[in-house]
């Protein structure tokens, strides 16, 4: 439709009233896609962490061999 010129380009998100308006889609397809949004979104929060989430967890991953682990070897 926005290829056509039916609709002004854009978002097609955003776009969705302005698509049940000009009869290119039903509501209820507006609200099909308008949930699938909803759902992806909240998917990818779960994925969201603050910049410093695994700072302090990184330090725990570092290697730092004991005398015994280092006996044996030359400098």
């Amino acid at each position: 439709a926005m290829r056509n010129g039916e609709l002004a380009g854009g978002d097609p998100e955003q776009c969705l009233d302005a698509a049940v308006s000009a009869g290119l889609i039903e509501a209820r397809e507006a609200d099909a896609v308008r949930a699938a949004v909803d759902a992806r979104r909240r998917v990818i929060g779960v994925d969201e962490f603050p910049a410093d989430y695994w700072k302090e967890e990184e330090h725990s991953w570092q290697h730092k061999p004991t005398p015994s682990q280092q006996a044996g070897r030359s400098s």
